[in-house]
C-alpha cells in the first residue's frame, strides 16, 4: 500500500483558505447589514422631515435590530416625543372645532418648542384662550342678568363673604313649588372659575372610599378638592333654588349640609366648613350666590389648608317632611358647556391612579 504523506505546509495553506473564506463572508454579511441600517436611519429621518413619526419609528426600529447603535435608540425616542406631540396638536385642534375651548387649551398647552409646527400651535392656543374668554363673558352677562331680574331685598347680603354661627339651623318652611318647573335645569360648577380652582375630584360611583354594600351605588355625588389653596375657597349656587334645609352633618362633626331644591330637581351642598350669614330655609338662590366655605376635614392633618365639598344632584324627594336630593343622577349633560369642560378638565388632571382604575369616569360604576 502506497502512502501519502501530507506536510505541515499544504494542511496550513488549507486552513488559511477556509479561515479566508469564511472571514471574507462574515465581512460581507456586516458590511451588509451595516449598509442596511444606515439606509433604513437615512429613510427614517426623511420621515421625520415629513413629519410621518409613526413609519420613521418603524424604520428606526428595523435598523436598530440590525445594527445596534446608540444614536438608533436616541433617533426613535426623539421621533416617539415627536410622534406623542402630533398627537397632541390634532386632539387640540379636534376640540377646537368642537368648541371645547378648555380641553383645546389642556391639549395646545402641553405642546413644546421641539415640535416643528409649534409656531402655528401658539396661534391656534390663542384663539382657543380668545375663545374661552368670550365664552365666560357671555355665561357671566347671562347669570348677572338672571341676578338683576330676579333679585330681592333679601339677597343684598349675598355677596357678601361671611360665616355661619355654629349652631345648626332647623328647617321652618317648605320649599318655593314652581309646579310646572319641569324643564332640567342648566347647571354650573359650585365654585367660581374664575378665582381659586379645586386641585383634585372624586368621582361618583367610586368604590374605594365609598365601598358596598355599606354605599348601595358607591360614592353617591362629587366631591371638590383643594389641597393647598392660598385662601378659604367660596361655594356658590350652583342652579336657581329654593333653600329646604340647612342642617349639621351627623357624619362630619362640625359641617353643615344645604339643601335646595327647584321643582323636581335638588342640588346638596353638604360637608360645608360655614354656611353664608343670614342664609336661612325658604330663601331663593340664583346661580352664583354664595353659599358657604369648603371644610377643613380634622383627619387630614399634614395639609392644614385642604378643603373640600361634598356636592350631589337629582330628583328630590316627594313625599313626607323631609328634603334633599333622594335620586342621584350624573350631572355631565345638565351642566353648561363650559362648566363641562372644565369638570372634565379637573378630572383629567387628577392625579389618582388607583381610584381612576376603579373608576375612569366623573360618572362611574351604577352612575355611567
Amino acid at each position: 500500500m502506497t502512502r501519502y504523506k501530507i506536510g505541515f505546509i499544504p494542511i496550513g495553506l488549507a486552513v488559511i483558505i477556509v479561515g479566508g473564506t469564511f472571514f471574507a463572508s462574515g465581512g460581507t454579511y456586516i458590511g451588509v447589514t451595516y449598509y442596511q441600517s444606515n439606509k433604513l436611519i437615512e429613510e427614517a429621518d426623511n420621515l421625520i422631515a415629513e413629519g410621518k413619526y409613526t413609519d420613521a419609528i418603524v424604520r428606526y426600529d428595523k435598523a436598530k435590530k440590525k445594527w445596534r447603535w446608540a444614536k438608533i435608540q436616541t433617533k426613535k425616542s426623539d421621533a416617539e416625543g415627536l410622534n406623542k406631540e402630533e398627537n397632541l396638536a390634532k386632539k387640540g385642534e379636534a376640540n377646537f372645532g368642537q368648541g371645547e375651548w378648555q380641553k383645546c387649551l389642556e391639549y395646545l398647552g402641553q405642546v413644546t418648542p421641539k415640535y416643528p409646527k409649534y409656531g402655528e400651535i401658539q396661534t391656534r392656543y390663542s384663539d382657543c384662550q380668545k375663545k374661552l374668554d368670550e365664552q365666560n363673558v357671555a355665561e357671566t352677562a347671562v347669570l348677572e342678568t338672571q341676578k338683576s331680574a330676579n333679585s330681592t331685598p333679601d339677597q343684598t347680603t349675598t355677596k357678601k363673604k361671611t360665616t355661619t354661627d355654629t349652631a345648626s339651623v332647623t328647617p321652618t318652611a317648605s320649599p318655593a313649588s314652581p309646579a310646572a318647573v319641569e324643564v332640567p335645569p342648566t347647571l354650573y360648577l359650585p365654585y367660581s372659575t374664575s378665582s381659586i380652582l379645586p386641585s383634585a375630584m372624586t368621582p361618583m360611583g367610586e368604590t374605594i372610599y365609598h365601598p358596598k354594600p355599606q354605599n348601595p351605588q358607591g360614592h353617591p355625588g362629587v366631591d371638590f378638592q383643594w389641597e393647598n389653596p392660598s385662601e378659604i375657597p367660596t361655594i356658590i349656587a350652583s342652579m336657581d333654588a329654593t333653600v329646604t334645609a340647612i342642617t349639621d352633618n351627623s357624619s362630619h362633626a362640625g359641617t353643615y349640609d344645604i339643601e335646595t331644591a327647584s321643582g323636581k330637581w335638588g342640588v346638596d351642598y353638604c360637608e360645608l366648613g360655614s354656611v353664608r350669614e343670614g342664609l336661612k330655609v325658604g330663601d331663593i338662590v340664583k346661580v352664583g350666590d354664595l353659599i358657604g366655605t369648603p371644610q377643613h376635614p380634622v383627619a387630614i392633618t399634614d395639609l392644614p389648608n385642604f378643603r373640600m365639598i361634598h356636592w350631589q344632584f337629582g330628583y328630590i324627594r316627594d313625599a313626607g317632611n323631609e328634603t334633599g336630593v333622594a335620586t342621584r343622577i350624573c350631572p355631565l349633560s345638565y351642566f353648561s358647556a363650559n362648566a363641562k369642560s372644565t369638570i372634565e378638565s379637573l378630572w383629567t388632571n387628577t392625579s389618582a391612579t388607583e381610584l381612576k382604575a376603579n373608576a375612569p369616569d366623573i360618572c362611574s360604576g351604577d352612575f355611567k
